[in-house]
């Protein structure tokens, strides 16, 4: 069974928290899907993590999130223009 979108992304924000404790789920994602993937993907963007420090792993890990985010976003960002 597959999750909802707003599951999906408190799932990724609590089983993987960003490397910035800064960031966090957006409080309106439920309102907001496109902007909250939009705005976690700019949280878990490979180039932010740092190899020396974190390691490769905490790296491809981010890229993999990276990538199922982008690709939700592509479908709400998709959504929208057909509206």
């Amino acid at each position: 069974m597959g999750q909802g979108p707003e599951q999906f992304l408190k799932y990724i924000y609590t089983a993987h928290r960003p490397i910035n404790t800064r960031h966090a789920l957006r409080q309106d994602a439920n309102s907001n899907l496109k902007k909250a993937y939009k705005e976690a993907i700019v949280h878990y963007h490979p180039d932010k993590v740092s190899v020396e420090q974190h390691g490769g792993h905490i790296k491809d890990l981010y890229e993999e999130i990276t990538k199922f985010l982008t690709e939700r976003y592509q479908y709400f960002r998709d959504v929208d223009g057909q509206t």
